[in-house]
């Protein structure tokens, strides 16, 4: 159904920065951190340098490897998921992989993403129906380099070849303001399963969508939008959120949790109501910097019928072959 498949892609969100920062000391896993405090004094970092710099950090890394958790409560529907990352960086080429699964009842959704470095491969399974799709990286390559336009790789949006988590802090950085920016802490424990966990601090960032984009979204209400007015954001068509909030942590800026809001009252079709968390990502027993299998970045479709997107994708560009 298509409103599951917006649920699980939502959901998953792979696929929603930018001036040098110096890169922190080596990661550890979150299991053997020792407990550290804030800085002591006023906040003066703004939440856009947070997340523009926590883009900058996650792709210094050679390798990321994570568990991803997954809630989800939308249209009624209570979800809960599971799954892995992996991202591998070699000079500029980025592959990764991306595995989850969300339960809903007795129904589980299956969402496999892998960047190949040559392709991006998709495999989405709902009830017992499978789709497949890819993307041929160096064919977008060719056509943007024959037009000179290179560059255009650093439009995320448009880019799969740089997806995985930087792709999604990316996208937020671009679509989202981040005027609250708090020191706080989340519990460890919960984020690496250990029970001599400690709590771990963080910058809790909160990101509203930014006019522009929110005139886009709500065309009805450009007018508005632009003279300042308010906006009653529960107009935005579902699944979308109303706002975001990252848990960062405190010494390397890496996202652990991510949530997304939206207001309760659009069930109940009265007033505006307070916002409520629509989906709540967190990533679990972190590794950063471990070497991870080779083959874990390869997928063999076997005799899956798969649907080239290449051309369509190239359309979405304004380029034709």
């Amino acid at each position: 159904m298509r409103i599951r498949g917006s649920i699980a892609q939502l959901a998953i969100l792979i696929g929603m920065a930018l001036p040098e920062v110096a890169v922190l000391a080596q990661r550890q896993p979150v299991q053997n951190r020792n407990q550290t405090t804030h800085p002591a004094g006023v906040v003066s970092i703004s939440g856009a340098e947070l997340v523009q710099n926590a883009v900058r950090l996650l792709e210094s890394r050679a390798t990321i490897s994570a568990r991803i958790r997954q809630q989800v409560n939308l249209f009624g529907k209570e979800m809960v998921g599971a799954g892995t990352y992996l991202e591998q960086r070699t000079g500029g080429n980025l592959r990764f992989r991306l595995e989850s699964k969300i339960r809903l009842g007795e129904e589980t959704s299956t969402l496999l993403e892998v960047c190949d470095g040559q392709y991006l491969w998709r495999y989405q399974r709902l009830h017992e129906e499978g789709t497949l799709t890819r993307i041929d990286i160096d064919r977008v390559l060719r056509a943007l380099e024959e037009v000179d336009q290179l560059g255009r790789i650093e439009t995320v949006e448009q880019w799969p070849g740089l997806g995985g988590l930087p792709k999604l802090l990316r996208g937020l950085y671009v679509n989202f303001d981040f005027p609250t920016v708090e020191q706080a802490k989340l519990d460890s424990t919960a984020l690496s399963e250990s029970p001599s966990a400690v709590q771990l601090p963080v910058w809790r960032v909160r990101g509203q969508w930014k006019r522009e984009r929110m005139a886009e979204l709500l065309p009805d209400r450009k007018d508005d939008i632009a003279a300042g007015k308010p906006v009653n954001l529960a107009e935005l068509p579902p699944p979308l959120p109303q706002a975001v909030v990252l848990y960062l942590a405190a010494d390397d800026l890496f996202p652990h949790r991510i949530e997304y809001y939206r207001s309760s009252s659009e069930q109940a079709g009265q007033g505006r109501g307070a916002q409520q968390p629509i989906v709540v990502i967190e990533l679990i027993q972190l590794n950063v910097n471990v070497p991870i299998d080779p083959s874990r970045f390869f997928y063999n479709p076997g005799n899956l019928d798969c649907i080239d997107q290449t051309g369509d994708f190239l359309k979405q560009l304004g380029l034709e072959e």
